[in-house]
């Protein structure tokens, strides 16, 4: 297997890995009525990213994993981002495989009330951690 192939198959069994262990947990209620927008973005994450995975609630990963390593990734899943296929070893396979879109399946004003709702939750997250450590008496 092409090392390249193999680290993709990785990061991709990796990250079902995570969403996985994440059904484990129970579901907390996402706070989306501090940010506008936020709702439609939960809406829309839940009909495009539940489509082809499990739905990943914001919490799973820190705020910078999904800014810049999960979005940035699935942005070319989504057909937002072109696929290096030229830069890919395996890239004419890939192409041939037609597992990338050739255009947004999305419009872009969706793709980015979800990037805003994974950005937003994650940090509503990190503050309400913020303020129980605060409440906490030592």
């Amino acid at each position: 297997m092409n090392s390249c192939a193999g680290s993709t198959a990785s990061v991709a069994t990796a990250l079902l890995g995570l969403i996985a262990s994440c059904l484990a947990q129970p579901a907390k209620p996402p706070v989306t009525d501090a940010v506008p927008g936020i709702p439609r973005g939960r809406e829309l994450a839940l009909k495009y990213c539940a489509n082809g995975h499990l739905f990943p609630e914001p919490d799973l990963l820190t705020k910078s994993a999904w800014v810049h390593h999960i979005q940035p990734e699935m942005a070319k899943w989504l057909g937002i981002e072109r696929f290096d296929y030229e830069g890919n070893p395996d890239g004419r396979l890939l192409e041939e495989a037609k597992l990338f879109p050739p255009s947004p399946i999305l419009p872009e004003e969706d793709w980015f009330a979800i990037w805003d709702y994974y950005r937003a939750q994650r940090q509503a997250s990190r503050c309400r951690n913020l303020q129980r450590r605060r409440s906490i008496p030592v």
